[in-house]
């Protein structure tokens, strides 16, 4: 299977995609809206809820917005390159994690559920607008993806 047939599927079978379907992918993160989607030997994420798909839609693009000075970008409106959406991905959804559960020493590495994280952000903080961003951006900046392969011929 070429990438274009690939793509074209991957948007017939997914229709409802899952915003943070990178992080999902790291399989540090879950979600109780999350189904997986086998195409080839390919995974994606689709959600199985539009309104909990709509409220991580604006949550994600916040994210995006309020870390685009440390992810050193200027668009927000579009899929940043992989390793920036990780970073915003992964290290937002760690950051409103951690500003929920202050009380933790040890900082986590994963969610166990998007939903249930957002869920809680909204009746903590009043919506999605009133997060603590400034906390959030630092983890987005310090966050670390995977390392590179050391690919040897």
């Amino acid at each position: 299977m070429d990438e274009s047939e690939y793509r074209d599927l991957y948007h017939s079978v997914n229709q409802l995609r899952c915003c943070f379907e990178k992080a999902m992918l790291t399989r540090r993160f879950g979600c109780a809206k999350l189904l997986k989607i086998n195409i080839a030997d390919r995974e994606a994420a689709a959600c199985a809820d539009k309104d909990a798909q709509a409220e991580c839609n604006i949550l994600l693009g916040l994210l995006r917005k309020n870390a685009a000075f440390a992810l050193k970008t200027a668009s927000t409106h579009n899929a940043l390159p992989h390793a920036k959406e990780i970073k915003a991905q992964c290290g937002g959804i760690i950051g409103l994690a951690q500003a929920l559960n202050t009380d933790e020493s040890e900082p986590p590495t994963g969610v166990k559920d998007i939903h249930a994280c957002i869920q809680q952000a909204v009746q903590t903080y009043g919506s999605l607008q009133q997060l603590p961003y400034a906390e959030i951006v630092k983890t987005i900046t310090h966050f670390e993806g995977r390392k590179k392969r050391n690919r040897r011929s």
